[in-house]
């Protein structure tokens, strides 16, 4: 039976278990089995709709307080936005190739895929924290403004999907012409937000050309009104 209630203090110390297994503190089998178990529980549970990883306060507008942004330097991935990415990758024990044709396995990690290889659940949940910090490096050294932690997990999870060098792109005319990284700079926080649904496309392997994937569009759509604060995952 999977549990209803999960709080943001059971997903961040699940968190930082996964972080400990990075530094290999504890990498037992055993160890792995039970932190991989124990995470899935929470995956199925928010894509069955029975679960909501709580917001934390920085997460929320509350009546009758003043909140603001942070700066990005002193920001990481939350606990919700692993799940949340976890849970729109899924987990894939063999290598497949993605809608864009790209070889993939575990969740939804493109680095190093051994065609003819076999990832167990515990090692796919490494992998991800490890991408996933990547990513979050990535988009720390080129946002220079504050962010809400809602902003930084969406973009976190856009730059896992395009890559860090996409994301950190600067239009040639930031000014006539701004890039999304260009919008997030200049502070211009809510057209940056509705320029996600501009990443709705892949690029078909057979004609090398951009297309609009229903798919794309509907999780675009979704994240852009989390980036808003609109729907907290």
């Amino acid at each position: 039976m999977i549990a209803t209630h999960v709080s943001a203090s059971t997903l961040n110390a699940m968190q930082a278990e996964l972080a400990s297994v990075i530094q290999g503190a504890s990498a037992k089998p055993s160890f792995l089995s039970s932190l991989a178990r124990r995470i899935g529980e929470v995956i199925a549970a928010v894509a069955l709709g029975l679960a909501r990883p709580a917001a934390s306060r920085s997460m929320r507008r509350i009546r009758g307080e003043v909140q603001t942004r942070v700066a990005v330097l002193l920001m990481v991935l939350s606990a919700a936005g692993l799940v949340t990415i976890a849970n729109r990758e899924g987990f894939r024990a063999t290598p497949y190739k993605d809608g864009a044709g790209v070889l993939t396995d575990g969740y939804g990690n493109t680095n190093n895929v051994d065609p003819k290889g076999r990832k167990t659940p515990e090692r796919a949940l490494v992998e991800l924290l490890r991408n996933t910090n990547t990513a979050t490096a990535g988009v720390k050294r080129c946002v220079k403004v504050e962010l809400w932690q809602y902003e930084l997990d969406v973009y976190v999870g856009l730059a896992m999907n395009i890559g860090v060098d996409a994301f950190c792109r600067s239009s040639p005319n930031p000014i006539k012409n701004p890039y999304l990284i260009d919008l997030i700079n200049a502070r211009r926080y809510a057209e940056a937000c509705d320029r996600l649904l501009a990443f709705n496309k892949i690029r078909n392997p057979k004609t090398g050309q951009l297309e609009v994937s229903d798919g794309l569009t509907k999780a675009k759509q979704r994240e852009r009104r989390q980036c808003l604060g609109e729907e907290i995952i």
